[in-house]
């Protein structure tokens, strides 16, 4: 009892001291592993997130690295979270189907992350895969608070599996003490679940309720960091600005709800369609900004593409929604336009401009390398975030001056035949076009 009081007055001090503007998960995962180091003993500790109904576990060690760290669950992984039941290795109670799943994962369950040793203090930056084979001591399941409707049901009833925490090695001692290991596992799925809710709070500030994606404020100050970071680690990054012009039309005919579902359908295929690693935010009332990581200008260009067609999908996808045809809220609200809203919907253009701190660039009259190493006089190097964004904008609305789907910044455009030779605008120096259609 007094090794989990300790337990609990550990997590308050870590909590105090965390910076909550960043990701909680990675040093959470630190904070568990150290304490069931110091209370039981247990080595070989790995905690995952659980995604896609179970069939995906993503490590907490690399939560803020998006996507990376994901593994398939083995067998023995699946009847815990599908059970909702701990596993102790060599308790009586399991019976001899568990103990063949576990022998079965004994070879691949802890194929998982390298991580730093407890006491180290901080998360691993970059983890690197590496293969630790041997069976499982210990493993329970988080599970979420059980829904209203679910009370007087059967135990565990509306509760499902959102977390994992499996334990590699535990001393004897620690084995045969269950009711240690039933408080430190409570205590654990407390701390995970407190997490959690914070974050999704943190989530829920951060969002733009009506397209889904990140307000501008977070938006701005998010992609200053990840710039800042990809100046520092020599990563190519594209920034893209999209605009869902005509909108203005749909307010002007009364049709206010179909053109916030077109917003809101818009952020959802972006957040969907999108990397994990990317981030999406909506900048004003019809553009959205996107930043690319790990992208040049070249292949940023194939995305801005798709991303056109994903958002033009996005539009009929809210005109056709349950809301335009029977059975919606509002009947007479879009009946009684329903020829001025496909008019309308015929008038909405989706188009994009780009701009990226590495990119192939078109020799001008000085020399390649020159082309390369400067946009108006300032190393790419040293773009930050903001002069990206700008020259993402100015693109988005050359795009549209010119009537284009898509315009990249900081290139010479194409040549265009003229009768007569006319001085640039300072726009168009900074400016390249593509083929798309008006």
């Amino acid at each position: 009892m007094m090794s989990l009081n300790t337990v609990t007055s550990s997590f308050l001090d870590w909590w105090s001291a965390q910076d909550t503007e960043t990701c909680l998960w990675p040093a959470f995962d630190l904070f568990v592993r150290e304490t069931l180091l110091d209370i039981a003993g247990a080595k070989r500790v790995r905690l995952f997130h659980t995604a896609e109904n179970g069939q995906v576990l993503r490590s907490l060690s690399q939560d803020a690295r998006g996507a990376s760290g994901a593994i398939a669950p083995t067998a023995l992984m699946g009847h815990v979270l599908n059970l909702g039941r701990v596993y102790v290795q060599g308790d009586w109670s399991h019976g001899p189907m568990v103990d063949r799943l576990a022998a079965e994962s004994a070879q691949q369950v802890l194929s998982s992350l390298q991580l730093p040793e407890p006491g180290s203090g901080r998360a691993t930056q970059n983890p690197r895969p590496v293969l630790e084979q041997g069976p499982v001591a210990w493993m329970f399941p988080i599970l979420s608070p059980a829904s209203p409707e679910a009370n007087g049901g059967a135990q565990g009833a509306g509760r499902h599996a959102v977390g994992l925490v499996v334990v590699g090695d535990l001393p004897e001692t620690s084995l045969s003490d269950r009711s240690m290991l039933d408080g430190l596992s409570q205590l654990i799925s407390a701390f995970w679940l407190h997490v959690r809710d914070y974050e999704s709070l943190q989530i829920a500030r951060r969002t733009d309720r009506g397209s889904g994606v990140l307000n501008r404020a977070d938006f701005l100050s998010t992609g200053e960091s990840a710039t800042a970071e990809a100046r520092r680690e020599g990563e190519p990054i594209v920034v893209m600005a999209v605009a869902v012009e005509g909108l203005r039309r749909f307010d002007d005919l009364g049709q206010w709800t179909l053109r916030d579902r077109i917003i809101l359908e818009a952020g959802r295929v972006l957040r969907r369609k999108l990397r994990n690693d990317d981030l999406v935010g909506r900048f004003s009332d019809d553009r959205f900004v996107v930043l690319l990581r790990w992208l040049d200008v070249g292949l940023g260009r194939l995305i801005a593409e798709k991303v056109i067609g994903w958002v033009r999908e996005a539009v009929q996808t809210a005109v056709g929604g349950p809301a335009a045809g029977p059975g919606k809220e509002n009947p007479g609200e879009i009946d009684s336009f329903e020829s001025p809203s496909i008019l309308a919907v015929d008038s909405v253009r989706v188009r994009c401009g780009l701009a990226s701190n590495h990119r192939v660039a078109r020799p001008r009259p000085e020399t390649a390398e020159a082309a390369l190493a400067e946009v108006e006089g300032l190393p790419v190097q040293r773009l930050t975030f903001a002069d990206l964004l700008k020259r993402a904008l100015a693109a988005s609305g050359e795009a549209r001056r010119l009537q284009q789907d898509l315009c990249v910044a900081d290139e010479a455009p194409p040549a265009r035949p003229s009768a007569a030779p006319s001085q640039p605008q300072p726009a168009q120096q900074a400016v390249l076009c593509g083929e798309g259609q008006p």
